[in-house]
């Protein structure tokens, strides 16, 4: 074997090096940006939520998954989601969170109230939201609300109170119907996490490649591929 055949294997060499370097640098650089945007994105959320007025324990509904779980990989990708998914009156689903991001109108079918707790009914079991199940028979009172407590508790016509029995204080709201505004801006969050996604890829690719035993291989790869 000639001299000239060595020097061809050690370039061939050196090249299949920086090729597989680069794969490897360039899987870890997309990777570690979908994770970090990816869990930017759920933080930036929740806070969303607990701003809302909606509860740190609300925020938790929403939650984030990256594939790979483990490694690294050229395709990464990172996902957002709400696991606030409950079943609807009709037999379908309603998504907690897309609820406060798009609003929604609610109504009582058939012949019934919702009922809206106010402060005076302090807390249910496990400290949730109370019902008027909560309360032993007898306890609440049903009235129809007068002008001013319409007025108070800014309700339209035909709305109606549970009162405590022995105070007369009101513990509950009851409407026919109620609107729920819109609160979260999802839209925004989601344009955010994904801007200036491919410089942000080339600032992590640079970073990795400085601290990489092969970097001027690799950017001479590069620079001789015109990437």
């Amino acid at each position: 074997m000639s001299w000239g055949s060595l020097v061809g294997l050690a370039v061939v060499g050196n090249l299949g090096a920086a090729f597989q370097a680069d794969a490897a640098v360039l899987a870890s650089a997309r990777t570690r940006l979908v994770r970090a945007r990816t869990a930017r994105l759920k933080r930036a959320i929740r806070g969303d939520v607990v701003r809302a007025g909606l509860g740190a324990r609300f925020a938790h509904i929403v939650r984030s998954a990256v594939q790979p779980a483990q490694g690294m990989a050229l395709d990464p990708a990172g996902a957002v989601f709400s696991s606030g998914i409950v079943k609807g009156r009709k037999g379908g689903t309603v998504d907690l969170l897309t609820v406060f991001a798009e609003g929604a109108y609610i109504t009582r079918g058939g012949a019934g109230y919702l009922a809206i707790p106010l402060p005076a009914a302090g807390r249910g079991p496990r400290g949730r939201k109370p019902t008027p199940a909560d309360f032993p028979e007898g306890a609440l009172i049903f009235v129809a609300a007068t002008s001013t407590e319409a007025g108070r508790f800014g309700l339209h016509s035909g709305a109606a109170l549970l009162l405590d029995a022995a105070t007369r204080e009101p513990f509950f709201v009851l409407v026919r119907a109620a609107t729920v505004g819109r609160r979260l801006d999802l839209d925004r969050r989601y344009a955010e996490a994904v801007d200036n996604l491919d410089a942000a890829e080339v600032q992590e690719w640079e970073k990795l490649v400085a601290q990489h035993p092969l970097a001027t291989q690799i950017r001479t790869l590069r620079a001789g591929v015109g990437v």
